[in-house]
């Protein structure tokens, strides 16, 4: 069930004991507080329970001109192309890779195609441009895996919810010294409060499916030979 911004700003004014505090306002001071500490949250654990919970797939298409916009996105996790029944997955582009031809190729399974982004950073906040090397003699589909950004909370409506929800204290903590430190009153017992909260964060984020062990990637067979099995090298 999800809890609305109001909600946990009653529950920081108490935890600070500013119930009746008019210093302190709801949507000047709190709201941009909950905010800011939702997104450290939300980032805190994209970090340490791993990309897979907050995953999201998407397909979009790369025009002939060899780009495509996506987004807003957190972090990329994997860019797929189809081709007939299978799925082949892309490579990002280094600057080191002499690939760098604008010529319209039709991409095909033994394809060495690369990505590399574009744009000044607002990925987070718009769309983020992606160029494919060598670029597509049509329009190509591409299956992307990303974690987006954390909802902009700007309403004391606004309500957040799933993973994050399970670990509001932390919003609720986190606003509390803010609300504190501009009262002029000490925070050390709620910094040490946060603090505690982060490591039972950090302890419990073990792997979901507790039955089945973690698995390495091989990152070699990946990258030096990403389509060997499909040009029938052997």
């Amino acid at each position: 069930m999800a809890v609305l911004v109001q909600t946990l700003i009653n529950r920081i004014r108490r935890r600070a004991d500013l119930v009746n505090n008019a210093v302190v306002s709801d949507s000047n001071d709190l709201l941009p507080w909950v905010a800011g500490s939702y997104k450290e949250l939300f980032e805190l654990l994209v970090t340490t329970y791993g990309p897979t919970y907050f995953m999201l797939v998407s397909t979009f298409t790369v025009s002939a001109t060899g780009t495509a916009a996506i987004g807003p996105v957190l972090k990329l996790l994997r860019l797929d192309c189809a081709f007939n029944s299978e799925r082949v997955p892309m490579r990002p582009m280094n600057l080191s890779d002499q690939i760098l031809s604008d010529t319209a190729t039709s991409w095909n399974a033994g394809t060495d195609v690369r990505y590399h982004f574009e744009g000044t950073g607002a990925q987070m906040t718009g769309s983020l441009v992606i160029r494919f090397h060598p670029r597509p003699s049509s329009a190509q589909l591409v299956k992307c895996y990303y974690i987006p950004p954390a909802d902009i909370l700007t309403s004391l409506s606004d309500a957040i919810g799933g993973a994050v929800e399970a670990w509001d204290e932390y919003i609720v903590i986190d606003g509390a010294i803010k609300a504190k430190v501009k009262v002029d009153e000490d925070v050390q017992a709620l910094v040490l409060a946060k603090a505690e909260m982060k490591q039972r964060i950090i302890a419990n984020a073990s792997p979901l499916d507790a039955g089945q062990p973690q698995t390495i990637a091989d990152v070699r067979a990946a990258h030096n030979e990403p389509r060997r099995w499909w040009r029938g090298w052997w």
